[in-house]
C-alpha cells in the first residue's frame, strides 16, 4: 500500500499528527465499481451503512434506513443520493488479503510507539456528489485511503474542538460520537484535499468531518488499536459507569490514572 518513503513519512507522525501520504492502490482490481458493487452484495446486513448523502456537518439527524439493495446503490451511485459504508470488508478473502498485505509494514511502526496493533478493520465508502460525514469522533487510529474522486477532510485539534469527558465516555462506550457544530466552523479547522492516490493518517478521537466533492468518491478506511487505546477506552468506560452513578469524572491525562481506571473497569465494569 505504501513504499518506503510513505512508510517514513508516517514513521515520523505517528501516533500523535496526522500527515498527507501517497497509496499504491490506483488500478487495483478490487478497486473496480463492478467489483465493489459484488461486494456490496456480499456484506452482512449488519456491516452496512447506506443513508442520505447531503446531511447537515453537524450531529448526524436520524433517518430511516436506506431500502434499496446495496448492491444497486452501488451500482447507480451518480443518482443515488446516498452514502454507503461496507464493514468488515476482510469477510471477503481477497480482500482480507489486500487488507493484510497493507496492514504488515505498519506492525512495526505501531509497536515502537503504542504497544502493538489490535483489532483492525477496514470499509469501504463510496458516496454520491456533495456527501457530507458530519463531525465526529473515532475510537481508533484511522488512515483513509482515497480511491475515487475527491473529498475534504477537515480537522480540529485540541485548541479548535476540544471534546468533552462526556463526549469522551460516548465515543468509548458506544464506538463513535457525533459533535455539535456551529457554521462557519470549518475555516477553524485544518483542511486536507484528497484526490485519487493520497492517503490520511487520522490520530485517534481527532475531530473531523468530511465534504465530498463533485463527483462520486470511493474510499478505503483501514482502523486499528492498540494496547494503550484500549486502556484508554476501559478507563472512560469506567469514568461513564461512575457518572451514572453520579460520580462525574474528569478528562483522563495521567497514565498511572488510566491504568488504574481500566484495571477497576475489569473488576467493577
Amino acid at each position: 500500500m505504501f513504499d518506503a518513503a510513505q512508510l517514513a513519512a508516517l514513521v515520523g507522525a505517528f501516533p500523535n499528527e496526522p500527515v498527507y501520504l501517497r497509496h499504491e492502490l490506483e488500478g487495483h482490481p478490487l478497486f473496480a465499481r463492478a467489483r465493489m458493487t459484488l461486494l456490496a452484495g456480499s456484506t452482512p446486513k449488519d456491516e452496512v451503512i447506506c443513508r442520505p448523502a447531503q446531511l447537515p456537518l453537524g450531529a448526524l439527524p436520524f433517518f430511516e434506513p436506506d431500502p434499496r439493495p446495496p448492491a444497486l446503490v452501488a451500482q447507480t451511485l451518480e443518482t443515488s443520493d446516498a452514502w454507503l459504508k461496507l464493514g468488515s470488508i476482510d469477510h471477503d478473502p481477497e480482500y482480507k488479503t489486500l487488507v493484510d498485505d497493507s496492514l504488515r509494514p505498519l506492525k512495526p511502526i505501531v509497536k515502537m510507539d503504542a504497544g502493538g496493533l489490535r483489532a483492525p478493520a477496514a470499509s469501504l465508502v463510496m458516496a454520491a456528489p456533495y456527501a457530507v460525514t458530519p463531525l465526529h469522533l473515532e475510537p481508533n487510529y484511522l488512515l483513509i485511503a482515497q480511491i475515487r474522486g475527491r473529498q475534504r477532510v477537515t480537522l480540529f485539534t485540541e485548541e479548535t474542538y476540544s471534546p468533552s469527558v462526556e463526549q469522551l465516555e460516548t465515543l468509548h462506550t458506544v464506538g463513535t460520537a457525533q459533535l455539535s457544530y456551529e457554521t462557519g466552523m470549518e475555516d477553524k479547522g485544518q483542511p486536507y484535499d484528497l484526490a485519487e492516490g493520497d492517503a490520511l493518517f487520522i490520530p485517534v478521537t481527532t475531530p473531523y468531518l468530511i465534504q465530498h466533492g463533485e463527483d462520486i468518491t470511493m474510499s478505503l478506511s483501514i482502523t486499528w488499536s492498540s494496547p494503550e487505546l484500549d486502556q484508554e477506552a476501559d478507563a472512560y468506560r469506567l469514568n461513564a459507569w461512575l457518572r451514572g452513578k453520579g460520580w462525574p469524572q474528569k478528562r483522563i491525562s495521567n497514565k498511572q490514572i488510566r491504568l488504574l481506571k481500566a484495571k477497576a473497569y475489569k473488576i467493577f465494569g
